[in-house]
């Protein structure tokens, strides 16, 4: 049980924050495809690809349910579960960017331009 606990404790956090292209920007994902297309320039996606992001997909849903199950373990031990909770919310951000992502790949390679 001990391991499991790991990944909630604070100073498992990384040393700073890593600079990522969805910072300050969320709504990247809700804009056009054509507006994708301008911000990130022509992508070419292969089923490669497409099967890396499905997997990606499968193993977000999967830590899921472990941070869901983790929770519910802290708490009949009456330990407290904030940081697991917050862990919880950016896996489940983590997996919409991850299901958005896959949702522009299908339209990029549905419209031939991969």
């Amino acid at each position: 049980m001990g391991a499991n606990l790991t990944a909630v404790r604070a100073d498992a956090t990384p040393a700073g924050p890593k600079p990522s292209l969805f910072d300050e920007q969320p709504p990247l994902f809700q804009a056009t495809e054509t507006a994708v297309r301008a911000i990130l320039g022509p992508m070419a996606y292969s089923a490669a690809d497409l099967q890396m992001v499905d997997d990606h997909i499968a193993q977000g849903e999967r830590h899921i349910q472990l941070q869901h199950a983790l929770i519910e373990r802290l708490k009949s031990h009456g330990l407290p579960t904030e940081q697991a909770e917050e862990l919880l919310t950016e896996f489940e951000a983590t997996l919409l960017q991850h299901r958005e992502h896959r949702d522009l790949m299908v339209l990029s390679m549905a419209s031939g331009s991969s």
